[in-house]
């Protein structure tokens, strides 16, 4: 299934003719932004920790990428454990305002408009159960201009109805652009759903020794 995926992926290069060709930054990569309260990249290397997410519950995440220069197209694939949860339709290449719980928490969702110009086509979708691909890309007309960050898809995932609040779950993505046939892979990145630590300094004394064992 990727083989046949990456050779639509380069068929829609391919057509997404731009009149500036691709050029690739060894800067460039992504960014995953689980802040959907607030519009715009926030900073930081590591997305938001995302916790307190039970079942029937939505997880979402918009994906920036950083220092790309002139592309057309982007390729999008999430792979995650399809016993907790599904692919869910409010996913796509924009983020309208809504007043949803989402991530564990009651949040209104900033607007955010896809870097891409024009009129973007999603081709060669394929949804399976814990993994969802597509291409996304503008037929003609010019490229996206380089740019330090820029807003290029929302993932959201719906939890099982048995998922709990201690369960953990990893969501994995991976991000490639192009422009007129030619792409970079920016690699892949996972997000992890209700995942903790605990710092053993700020414990008390008393919590340290509970935890060791009688010798």
């Amino acid at each position: 299934m990727k083989k046949s995926f990456a050779v639509i992926f380069i068929l829609v290069l391919t057509m997404a003719l731009s009149s500036v060709s691709f050029a690739g930054n060894e800067q460039a990569s992504f960014w995953i932004d689980t802040d959907l309260a607030n519009a715009g990249y926030p900073g930081g290397l590591s997305p938001a920790p995302v916790n307190g997410v039970g079942g029937g519950e939505y997880i979402g995440f918009a994906v920036f990428v950083y220092y790309v220069e002139n592309f057309n197209a982007v390729s999008i694939e999430l792979n995650w454990d399809s016993a907790k949860a599904e692919y869910d339709a409010k996913s796509g290449t924009a983020i309208t305002s809504e007043s949803i719980k989402i991530n564990g928490a009651d949040v209104t969702t900033a607007a955010e408009i896809n870097t891409l110009p024009g009129s973007i086509t999603g081709l060669g979708e394929v949804i399976q159960p814990g993994s969802y691909l597509n291409n996304y890309a503008v037929l003609g007309g010019s490229a996206s201009p380089g740019q330090t960050w820029g807003f290029v898809y929302y993932g959201v995932l719906k939890t099982s109805a048995s998922f709990t609040t201690s369960d953990i779950l990893g969501i994995t993505v991976k991000v490639t652009v192009g422009d007129a046939g030619v792409e970079s892979d920016l690699g892949s990145k996972t997000l992890t759903v209700n995942e903790t630590t605990v710092d053993v300094e700020t414990k008390t004394w008393g919590e340290v020794k509970s935890q060791l064992k009688d010798f």
